[in-house]
């Protein structure tokens, strides 16, 4: 399905720059929420944890000459 918007299902980097954003204005002088930040690192480990046990080997397409 193609779209003009970016997906979690679609692209795995994007939910990851959503926290990690969410985790940097939470940390702000004018949020100073630690909470909210601590929580966005606990779930960026959980994503990352999870990518690592589903690793697959990327695959190159290529024509005849390499490109």
């Amino acid at each position: 399905m193609i779209g003009n918007e970016r997906t979690n299902l679609q692209d795995i980097e994007f939910p990851m720059d959503k926290l990690v954003e969410i985790a940097v204005k939470a940390l702000s002088t004018g949020m100073n929420d630690p909470n909210t930040a601590i929580n966005c690192i606990h779930r960026l480990g959980g994503l990352l944890t999870e990518l690592a046990g589903n690793y697959r080997e990327v695959t190159y397409f290529s024509d005849n000459q390499g490109i």
